[in-house]
């Protein structure tokens, strides 16, 4: 079984992903003195307790 196959259809993405994307947020910062609200760590530990919240029983 190809490891795209094991992708749930909802989750599947047009993007190449065998390669890296990059961005970069210097201009938004620059222009609009933009600056995140919470950490990283605080963000991927939001987003992970709030999939696992959407996840069917």
């Amino acid at each position: 079984m190809a490891r795209e196959d094991r992708v749930p259809p909802d989750l599947r993405t047009e993007l190449d992903t065998r390669q890296d994307l990059v961005v970069d947020s210097t201009r938004i910062r620059a222009e609009l003195g933009y600056r995140e609200v919470c950490s990283l760590e605080e963000a991927v530990r939001a987003t992970v307790a709030w999939e696992l919240s959407q996840r069917s029983p």
